[in-house]
């Protein structure tokens, strides 16, 4: 039986896109009880990446939504967008929403 090989965040990060989903407590960020709970990532060759949210982790995590050769997709961009940019200052080169996609 082969292994299969396991993934390093350093790896996992160099991909060129990424789709991103939050879940949150709320559906708008400005309340004082509303977060992030945790973060879902996957990229171009379907390895996902899941993690609950942490000053630790969001510093890592921070440059990678700041880094602008990593193109990002979401469903429902704005609700993510508006949500990092509430708690993670900007993120860089959005460049698909798969649920505009799926009104055409």
């Amino acid at each position: 039986m082969q292994r299969k090989k396991v993934i390093t965040k350093e790896d996992f990060f160099k991909k060129e896109t990424m789709a991103i989903d939050f879940e949150t407590r709320g559906l708008k960020p400005h309340r004082e009880s509303h977060e992030i709970l945790c973060v879902s990532i996957t990229n171009s060759k379907l390895e996902t990446f899941t993690f609950m949210t942490g000053e630790e982790v969001n510093k890592y995590f921070i440059s990678v939504l700041d880094n602008k050769r990593i193109s990002k997709v979401a469903h429902n961009l704005a609700f993510e967008n508006k949500w990092s940019n509430w708690f993670f200052d900007k993120i860089n080169n959005w460049v698909f929403d798969t649920m505009i996609v799926t009104h055409i």
